[in-house]
């Protein structure tokens, strides 16, 4: 226990952002930790998302926090001040007290347009929320992130707090099913988890969801893996990136949160960006090409191959070749087998190196030099083909398919399948 304190007391003082004016009087033994980040939003969009979460905290048995973000940045457009105030007046209309839950506005104003992403405002509450399990002595309190165009399932709370009571793991990817408003999500939705099954069928080591309104984390590992990161976007897959590639992630199966269909133009990439962009498409929406990742069945020959010292070359995909060679991994291969005493920490070095970020890299290079991105209906037949599943040729039959798979199938990686 001590040295947990020690660690999230470095933490705190070396990195933390916390928002010193919060001052909860009572000092509830809070179980969870809610946050939220709130840009630009229409409170009505927002309000139901808080009345989703107080009817899941009257099924709950434990007090909740929310921290809800309200933030803007030096030089912003005027109307978004307008929409933030509003938001502001809003809230303490509807904000009272409730059943086992609480809600807390934190204001901040970051001084510029590249302080003031997602990812900041995430942080700043995460850091907030990990100071108060400080307070209380918890580090094993739980800080789970939300947006605020969501809704969540009753079962969220109980569900979450029962799953990491049954886990030892330090962070989970949560179930989620957007709202289906237009084709456009159908789309994405059905991209997201094609990418991800494809890496199962493969026994990747990172194949899991991650999106940053439906994850969580304990408060000790949450300042021994380094925090949030302030990205403007983007920073849901790097933070549980850091979990993934430790295998200190579990899954929560069921999809108990419900993102918005909407466009938006807040953050880079992103489902609102890509919504926006297949709304306003005149062509079929495109995925990864099946080959691309079928190549990657050759890795754990080359692991095996390369371990033992044995050629290798000739066994491996010619795309995926000119890949690894660009990355100059012979080189990378040798330091890991000095690095190494057996197969097994061998092949979790090789994926600590070829990870999630580097197979971005992979598909890419695959697209441009050999299997260029093909329509999301062929990408489902061969994905349906690998699970066992029928495929149809209404898509939103086939989403509903995968997510009943999904809840069913939870994933974690094997090493022993990487056996050859």
């Amino acid at each position: 226990m001590k040295l947990q304190h020690k660690t999230i007391d470095k933490y705190l003082n070396r990195w933390g952002t916390v928002d010193t004016n919060y001052k909860n009087q009572e000092e509830t033994d809070t179980a969870i930790t809610i946050v939220i980040p709130c840009f630009n939003e229409d409170f009505v969009d927002t309000k139901e998302c808080l009345v989703s979460l107080i009817n899941s905290a009257k099924i709950a048995s434990f007090n909740t926090l929310v921290f809800l973000i309200l933030n803007d940045y030096q030089g912003c457009d005027a109307s978004v001040k307008k929409t933030n105030q509003s938001f502001k007046e809003a809230f303490g209309k509807f904000n009272k007290r409730y059943t086992n839950i609480e809600f807390v506005l934190i204001e901040k104003h970051f001084r510029s347009f590249k302080e003031g992403g997602v990812g900041f405002a995430r942080k700043l509450g995460m850091d907030t929320a990990l100071a108060r399990y400080a307070a209380l002595d918890k580090p094993e309190g739980i800080i789970v992130c939300l947006d605020a165009d969501t809704s969540v399932h009753p079962d969220y709370l109980s569900l979450i707090k029962s799953s990491f009571n049954q886990h030892v793991e330090a962070a989970t990817s949560i179930g989620f099913a957007h709202r289906l408003d237009n084709d456009a999500i159908v789309d994405y939705e059905l991209h997201l988890r094609y990418f991800i099954n494809m890496q199962r069928v493969l026994n990747l080591p990172y194949a899991y969801q991650t999106i940053g309104s439906a994850m969580a984390v304990k408060a000790f590992d949450y300042a021994a893996e380094g925090g949030m990161s302030k990205r403007q976007a983007g920073e849901d897959f790097y933070f549980l990136q850091k979990f993934i590639s430790k295998q200190k992630i579990f899954q929560i199966t069921k999809a108990i949160v419900y993102p918005s269909s909407r466009e938006s133009d807040r953050v880079p990439f992103g489902t609102g960006k890509a919504v926006r962009e297949i709304h306003h498409s005149t062509e079929s929406y495109t995925s990864y090409h099946p080959s691309s990742f079928k190549a990657l069945s050759d890795l754990p020959i080359l692991i095996n191959k390369s371990y033992h010292e044995e050629a290798h070359e000739h066994l491996i995909d010619d795309v995926l070749l000119m890949y690894l060679k660009q990355e100059n991994y012979l080189q990378i291969l040798s330091k890991l087998k000095s690095q190494s005493t057996h197969l097994e920490q061998y092949t979790k070095q090789f994926f600590l190196w070829f990870n999630a970020f580097r197979l971005f890299k992979y598909l890419h290079f695959a697209r441009d030099h050999k299997w260029p991105n093909i329509d999301i209906e062929s990408c489902l037949q061969a994905l349906f083909v690998e699970i066992n599943l029928q495929y149809s040729q209404d898509k939103r039959t086939c989403l509903i398919k995968l997510r009943e798979y999904d809840e069913q199938n939870p994933y974690s990686w094997d090493f022993n399948a990487m056996q050859v």
